[in-house]
């Protein structure tokens, strides 16, 4: 491995650079101007090359494009990993061109740790985080509304969830999967107001044995204008094309292109008056689908409580083909109605409640009425506040929407809690190994990042470290974890400007939605609010507390039956 190492700070390039020489035993060459960076990486085409972004007569961003360029043209296309190096206190102005011309970015002092272990996966052509791992396709899917819904309930967007039921297992990159279809939700969010939305996944094994996904995302709310739709669709790296209609009036939008992310095919189409919609058409080698039958209820018995009309309709269809018997109520006084004057043996053996159409208080009373062997669920949004308590017993709180494998687990429960049979084979649901929830703790103060890290550990997470906002985005880019504990106020790249960059990424489908929250000594309202407007979904005060720290992580993970 060759190494090039270009700074302005001799005592900081070279000391870098012998720190490289003692790890990898290889040949590095140092720069110390732009000019002089630029000829070495022309000259020496080093595999890696580091750069300070502030130096004289070129500066770092500036040398990496020229690189680029002189990559594209040679007709190898060999470009070296060009890794950005700054302690520029405004490199929030100049993130955009950093993102878009280095391959990482490491704030000053450098994470020399981090550095090495970067550069030895690149140099094994290794990645940062196993990218093919086995999970069902539909699971996948619905992580990914589950992340998207927050956001549209915030634009008053009514949701209808469904996908097919049989399991398709794969082995691919879910991550990638995850963020291709979270970057097209939450595209189809932002080019349409209010309204309905529907989201369908249909999943499937080609007759070649390839995994077949087709995911469908429309909305009827009215249209944004035409300058979000067309920000939206450049954001999504798709071709607009503007057709007009005829005797109708206004322009037809249609796009295309393939998804950065999932590498899936991507359709889009506008139509003033009419909505919008999105399709993913994504396929993987080697699908399978387990050869045990699936689950069926056999008429037993499921109360649905939601006042959401398209999305508790789509539920009792889901729960239907499973095999239940499902009523649906409005209100809670109505089911309970219902058990005061009921016979021996007409209890439900699933109760579902929607938290917008009755309180937890309510709906734990009415469990408590219900047979032992009853199964009463919660359905909540993401980061909903009744998340940060323990479940009221016999009530269970979960995330919406249930997906395929949840109404399976459901089933097998409510069978043989009816006919006392011992499970059978382990689904193929169960055989999909769930790790640890994992929190990126953000801090540029040492003692800070040890304590925070503490509680975290306490609390039954795995945890990992970034000292400045810069390096929790490459952390994030690398191997997303499931919640971000913020700092604030940090030298190279606080935690507001770094969260908003982290939502541009995930908008984008560059990065895997996650919670971000906020840890800071500053409580006071204006800084709570810049949070929010930045999009962090929670807000923690130092010094830490471990029982609210408790509640908040709660809240903002998303927890499966």
């Amino acid at each position: 491995m060759r190494i090039l190492v270009a700074d302005d700070s001799p005592s900081a390039a070279d000391t870098l650079a012998e720190l490289l020489r003692l790890e990898f035993g290889c040949r590095v060459v140092v720069a110390y101007e732009g000019e002089q960076a630029l000829q070495m990486a022309l000259a020496e085409r080093p595999d890696v090359s580091i750069l300070d972004i502030r130096m004289p007569r070129l500066n770092g961003i500036q040398v990496a494009r020229q690189v680029r360029a002189a990559g594209a043209e040679d007709g190898a296309g060999v470009v070296p990993r060009l890794i950005a190096v700054t302690g520029d206190l405004g490199v929030n102005d100049r993130w955009t061109e950093i993102d878009g011309s280095f391959d990482a970015a490491y704030a000053k002092p450098i994470d020399i740790e981090r550095l090495m272990a970067d550069l030895t996966r690149h140099w094994h052509g290794q990645s940062a985080r196993p990218t093919r791992v086995r999970f069902d396709v539909q699971e996948c899917f619905t992580r990914a509304v589950r992340d998207v819904l927050p956001l549209m309930a915030r634009k008053h967007q009514t949701v209808s969830f469904d996908c097919t039921d049989e399991p398709v297992l794969v082995e691919a990159d879910e991550v990638a999967l995850r963020s291709g279809l979270y970057r097209l939700l939450a595209g189809l969010s932002d080019v349409i107001g209010p309204g309905f939305v529907v989201l369908n996944a249909d999943v499937s094994l080609a007759a070649n044995g390839d995994a077949v996904l087709q995911m469908t995302a429309g909305g009827t709310g009215e249209l944004a204008p035409a300058a979000r739709i067309e920000h939206v669709l450049q954001r999504l790296s798709l071709r607009q094309e503007l057709h007009p209609r005829p005797g109708a009036g206004g322009m037809l939008t249609t796009a295309s292109g393939t998804c950065p992310s999932s590498t899936g095919t991507v359709q889009f189409s506008a139509e003033p008056g009419e909505g919008a919609l999105f399709r993913l058409d994504w396929t993987c080698r080697g699908g399978e689908q387990p050869v045990e039958a699936a689950a069926c209820a056999s008429g037993a018995r499921a109360w649905l409580i939601d006042t959401d009309g398209p999305a508790a309709e789509m539920l009792e269809r889901r729960l239907q083909r499973s095999g239940w018997r499902v009523r649906r109520f409005d209100r809670v006084l109505a089911a309970e109605a219902v058990l005061d004057g009921e016979q021996h043996g007409t209890s439900p053996a699933l109760l579902v409640v929607h938290e917008a159409s009755a309180t937890l208080a309510q709906v734990t009373a009415l469990a408590r009425r219900l047979p032992a062997q009853s199964i009463p669920l919660y359905l909540v949004n993401a980061g909903s506040p009744t998340l940060t308590g323990p479940d009221p017993a016999p009530l269970s709180v979960r995330v919406q929407p249930l997906s395929p494998g949840d109404i399976g687990r459901l089933t097998e429960h409510a069978l043989r809690a009816d006919t006392g049979q011992r499970a059978g084979p382990a689904s193929a649901w169960s055989t999909l190994v769930q790790p640890r929830r994992r929190v990126l703790v953000v801090d540029d103060n040492d003692v800070n990042r040890m304590v925070a890290s503490g509680l975290v550990k306490a609390l039954g997470y795995d945890v990992v470290c970034a000292s400045d906002g810069l390096d929790a985005i490459e952390q994030c880019k690398a191997s997303p974890p499931d919640v971000v504990l913020m700092d604030v106020n940090m030298p190279v790249l606080g935690g507001i400007d770094a969260t908003r960059r982290l939502r541009e990424l995930q908008r984008a489908g560059r990065v895997a939605p996650f919670a971000i929250v906020a840890a800071t000594a500053a409580v006071d309202e204006e800084t709570e609010r810049r949070c929010r407007e930045a999009g962090m979904d929670g807000f923690l005060s130092k010094p830490l507390r471990l029982q609210v720290m408790r509640s908040e992580l709660r809240r903002v993970t998303h927890r499966d039956i």
